[in-house]
């Protein structure tokens, strides 16, 4: 125990003159580092270490000697921004649901917390280092559950089996009935993994009736099954009407997260962390076996990456990583990029085609036509009145008057949102939240460019992590023109954490560091 306490102190430079504040620093910088550990796998675990994290940080501004607040040059546009958004809900055609997804909003407190108890360099290597790490075991499991396979996976099915009587929609929880198609994979019952029709055969038994989940056409659904249902046969594949099955090597990965687009942008966004760091390390003759390290880690990231099949990510991480060589390393280094990024996009391609039977743009993919149909419809929306222009309709609201505004090509299509985080701003919180939010993406990374044209980076991770805040911002941003990666928790959290990570670094710090490996 004092060992650890000894660390943290050394690490993050805690003060012990005082005894109660000591403990709340050392709190405060524990939460930090559990939420960067559990950001890559569980927006409710992060959330947590967040909340505890923030609250606590709340009483140690309480107690002297009472800790300053670093003056970063995006403090007012974040504070502006919060502002703006809480005076678009309470204008809100439906303020009581606007006010609600405040709670997204206020997630931007991420990196207050983060930039206001970081106090030395070495901090924040040791959360850098933390989340990428940590996801390092959610792309593991996703690497070794695609070679593995999973689940069972239909290829004949019989007329009578009891897997086609009821599906219930897993969002709607609507019932109805269709025949499980061939080529669905019966994934899991509950939280128990499906993999065989043994497994299947003796949950239904033992507890009478289930819900098994299952893959159908990049969505997952719930199938119910009674134990009065099963047909008579000798083997469990015969009492559930399987004729063949096999195991199933194609799906969209989604990591630990619920959505495969979820986990695409978290991997997209801490690759580039990662990518950042390879490229300081590169130019660092003693730092090559680390390079190699991490060259093998952004291999496995990206690997992983693909098994998402989200394009707009991978063009985002794509995009990014152009930008951060050509400001971060040499023209060859830049060339030789180039030259491995053609292969590794025509394998992309491949994934894309094989997995989804699309390619880059298809005006026949679902997906890209209704995202035509909802920009149009949000542009409209958005210029339809001065009011609109102004505050917009607020957060959320569509869901009550979808309807009324004829949305979603007036209803025809199934209701989300408008897939786009500038079009989302404007349409929800008028025009001046989007200029806002632009300023703040602008002034975090002016502060990261002036900082890199300093002299005063001596330490390979410094600029690593900065390059990588640099290319997670190009990459957020190119993403977020086709998905709405703002509103997505856990995203929102992995990109604010990130951000705060960096801009510590712009600080002017009074000690020079310890340039010993973390």
């Amino acid at each position: 125990m004092k060992r650890l306490l000894s660390w943290l102190d050394a690490v993050n430079e805690i003060d012990q003159n005082d005894r109660i504040a000591a403990w709340l620093d050392r709190i405060i910088f524990v939460f930090l580092i559990l939420m960067a550990v559990s950001a890559p796998h569980s927006i409710s675990a992060s959330q947590a270490a967040w909340l505890i994290g923030i609250t606590v940080w709340f009483f140690r501004c309480l107690v002297k000697p009472r800790p300053r607040f670093f003056k970063t040059p995006l403090n007012l546009a974040f504070i502006l921004f919060f502002i703006w958004s809480l005076t678009s809900s309470i204008l809100s055609y439906a303020p009581d649901i606007s006010l609600d997804k405040l709670r997204g909003v206020g997630l931007l407190l991420v990196f207050f917390l983060v930039v206001n108890n970081l106090r030395t360099k070495k901090a924040v290597f040791v959360l850098v280092f933390a989340l990428i790490f940590s996801c390092l075991f959610n792309v593991g499991s996703t690497l070794y559950e695609r070679v593995t396979g999973r689940g069972v996976e239909i290829v004949e099915l019989s007329p009578d089996s009891p897997l086609i009587l009821h599906i219930i929609d897993d969002v709607t929880d609507k019932l109805f009935i269709e025949p499980v198609h061939v080529g669905d994979t019966l994934v899991a019952i509950g939280k128990r993994k499906i993999s065989s029709p043994e497994d299947i055969l003796s949950e239904v038994e033992s507890k009478g009736a289930v819900k098994i989940k299952i893959y159908h056409d990049e969505l997952y659904m719930n199938i119910d099954v009674a134990k009065v249902d099963l047909l008579s046969g000798e083997t469990a594949a015969a009492k559930l009407g399987i004729i063949t099955w096999k195991k199933n090597y194609n799906w969209r990965a989604q990591g630990f997260f619920g959505h495969f687009s979820t986990y695409a942008e978290a991997l997209q966004l801490i690759s580039a962390l990662i990518f950042g760091l390879l490229i300081a390390a590169l130019a660092n003759s003693d730092r090559r076996k680390m390079a190699v390290v991490l060259g093998i880690v952004l291999a496995a990231f990206l690997v992983a990456l693909l098994l998402t099949v989200t394009r707009a990510s991978q063009a985002a991480f794509v995009v990014s990583s152009l930008v951060v060589a050509m400001i971060g390393t040499s023209r060859k280094t830049v060339l030789a990029l180039l030259i491995v990024s053609v292969p590794v996009a025509l394998i992309g391609l491949y994934v894309l085609q094989k997995s989804r039977n699309i390619g880059v743009y298809d005006t026949k993919d679902n997906s890209t036509t209704w995202r035509q149909t909802v920009y149009r419809e949000g542009v409209d929306l958005a210029t339809g009145s001065p009011r609109h222009l102004a505050v917009g309709v607020g957060m959320d609201s569509i869901k009550r008057y979808a309807k009324e505004w004829h949305l979603f090509d007036d209803g025809r299509l199934p209701m989300g949102h408008f897939h786009s985080t500038p079009l989302q701003l404007l349409v929800e919180r008028g025009l001046p939240a989007l200029l806002i939010w632009l300023w703040i993406l602008w002034l975090f990374g002016s502060s990261i460019w002036r900082k890199l044209r300093s002299a005063d980076i001596l330490d390979w991770r410094e600029r690593g992590v900065l390059l990588g805040g640099f290319g997670a911002l190009v990459g957020f941003f190119v993403s977020g023109i086709v998905h709405y990666n703002l509103g997505d928790g856990e995203v929102a959290m992995v990109f604010y954490l990130i951000m705060g990570l960096s801009i510590v670094l712009t600080k002017t710090f009074t000690q020079t560091q310890d340039a010993s490996e973390v």
